[in-house]
Formats: C-alpha cells, structure tokens, sequence
C-alpha cells in the first residue's frame, strides 16, 4: 500500500484460477488464499506475518473451472466453492459442486464440507460464527455450521435456494427466488426457530436494512420488464410497505447507509407468528354436469346415505338389479339339474 500506488511485490502462484485476501482482522495479521487448478486442485494459504513470502500450508481440492473464495468476516476461516460445469457421473445437469473448509487461526482444521448436488447458496454469519449451506436437488437442505465446520443445525428441505442473514446474525431469510416460487422463511438464528413467512412473487433484490429489522424487496427491470414493484417486510414477515411501480422502469433500490446507528434488539414479545397448520377442505366427489338438487335427491331416495355398499359374493342373489328375481333362477336351476340328471339315467340304461 503506497500513496502513489506503486507495485511492493509480486505474488507467484502456478496455474492460478482465482485469488482472494481475507478481511483484515488487525495490521499485523492478514491471508490470502489462490486456487490453482492443474494437475489437481490445491489452495495455497499464505500470511501477512511473513510479508506472504511462504506458504502457510497447502489443501489439496477437487480440481474446479470456477472457483469462489468466501472468507469469515473476522478473516480467520475461509470456505472455498468449486464448481465443474458438467458431471462426471450424469447426476446432476448443473454440473459438480464441492465445498472445502479451512480455520486460518489455530486451531486449525481443514476439510470438505459435506453437500449433495448442487450447491445453491453459502453465507457467513456477520458475527463470524458460523455458516449456512444450501444444497442438493429441490427441494434442497439448509444446514448450519460453527466457526469449526461442524453442523449444528438442520433447517429441513424445502424449495429454497437464498440466504440473506441480518447485520446482527440474529435473524435469518430462507428463501426461494429466481425459478422458485418467491417463498421467504424468517428464523430466529438465537433459538432455531421459525418466526414468520411471506411470498415475494419474481424477486430479483432482496436484502436486510442495518437496523437488521425490515426486509427490502423489489422486482426490477431488466430482468422483469412488468409488475415493478418494490415491498418492505417485518423481520416476522409482516408487510410494511407495497409500492408499485408498474408505471415505470425500476432498474434498482436499496436501503440508505446508516452505519453505526443501530444496536441489537431481540423479537418484539408477540410478533412472533403461530405457524397455522390449514387442513385442505374435503368435498364430496361430485361428476361433472351433475347439480347439488340433484345428489340432494339420490340421498334422500337411498336413505340419507352416500356411501357405497360392499359388494356381495359371486354367487350371492341380489334383488338390486331390476328385473331379478332369486326365486325364478332356484326354480331354473332346480328344473335344468333334474333334465340333466334324467339324461344321464337313460345314458346309463343304454345296452
């Protein structure tokens, strides 16, 4: 770092895809992680301390034609995303994924992140703290990891494929934008628990404000050249506000910076909303063309009742089929039994 920008060293990487710093967590004390992909995939992690003249150590990767290097906000985690566009095994049409793990700071800890499929979201908490992971096939599973790599919590599967975490890492979005059908989930990241839910149909913007309690979303154009719209929800869900912009062109819309202004609050007492488990109406099944007058009259005619009667055995007489009469077919079938036996006495008889 010069006043007159002049170049202090060179960094050398063989092979070099993708090249990242981490935040800086105070002057002294700085990493910096390059992907290299041939022949294999390798990480090459190096210090501020030793003005990166070194390799700290190196963590052998899936070999990746797209690479992003997402450190901890406090610099001393790093996760690395690898994607192949095709897959080897045919799974998948979206190609590989993988995600890899590294502690910066002791104690140090390296390894693969467990996913299945594609890979849709990854996000630190700003607190640093821990990590979310959305993956495999929709709908996916949101899992949360500590500042170790280790999964702490299962949020489930649903058909989510975004995560947007308030400034104070207390509350959480999940939810599902872009193919999806605009599905927001609001969690209580401090006791695990699901607060609230909406519908934001075609979202293209989507992000907290900093006081980490309202919700901005908004359809924009180009992407959605009709039904601009711009919508503020509560951390709960709750809509505050629904301005549309039809009209006109939005092209896009953000909160204004107030840093420093807010601090921490937990959930309003009662804000938080009771999840109501609707049971679908059940309806009698009802053929086409046929009217309410007219089932109303069947029903009365059978007795008041519109369940089907068990069916009756083969060789059971019924008296529903009109026309039928039991008592003939015993005679008939006394009359033909006697002719038969008659035939075969005179068969018997014969010389």
């Amino acid at each position: 770092k010069t006043e007159d920008f002049a170049l202090v060293q060179t960094l050398s990487f063989p092979d070099i895809v993708s090249f990242e710093f981490s935040t800086q967590a105070d002057d002294n004390f700085l990493f910096a992680c390059a992907y290299s992909k041939a022949p294999e995939g390798v990480a090459h992690f190096t210090s501020s301390q030793d003005g990166f003249k070194s390799k700290k150590w190196v963590t052998k990767v899936q070999a990746h034609q797209e690479v992003q290097t997402i450190f901890a906000p406090d610099g001393q985690a790093v996760l690395v995303w690898g994607q192949n566009f095709e897959d080897s095994s045919g799974k998948s049409y979206y190609g590989e994924h993988s995600l890899y793990f590294s502690r910066c700071k002791a104690p140090k800890k390296h390894g693969a992140v467990p996913t299945s499929g594609q890979i849709f979201d990854v996000k630190w908490t700003p607190d640093s703290n821990s990590f979310l992971v959305i993956s495999g096939f929709q709908p996916a599973q949101a899992l949360m990891y500590n500042s170790m790599g280790e999964q702490v919590y299962d949020f489930g599967k649903n058909y989510r494929n975004t995560i947007k975490i308030c400034p104070f890492s207390n509350f959480l979005v999940l939810a599902g934008f872009g193919n999806l059908s605009g599905e927001i989930d609001f969690w209580d990241l401090k006791k695990k628990s699901k607060i609230g839910f909406c519908k934001a149909h075609c979202t293209v913007i989507c992000e907290w404000d900093e006081s980490g309690r309202k919700l901005l979303t908004a359809v924009c154009h180009p992407r959605m050249r009709i039904d601009n719209l711009i919508s503020i929800y509560k951390y709960n869900g709750d809509m505050l506000l629904k301005d549309d912009k039809s009209k006109t062109e939005l092209y896009d819309v953000k909160f204004r910076p107030l840093p420093g202004l807010f601090k921490e609050r937990p959930p309003t007492p009662g804000a938080i909303k009771a999840e109501e488990k609707k049971e679908k109406p059940r309806f009698a099944f009802q053929p086409k063309g046929q009217s309410s007058d007219f089932s109303n009259f069947m029903k009365k005619t059978m007795g008041g009742t519109t369940s089907v009667s068990k069916p009756k055995a083969k060789d059971e007489p019924t008296s529903d089929i009109p026309g039928y009469f039991p008592e003939q077919k015993k005679k008939k079938n006394k009359r033909r039994k006697k002719k038969n036996q008659d035939n075969d006495n005179q068969l018997l008889q014969m010389p």
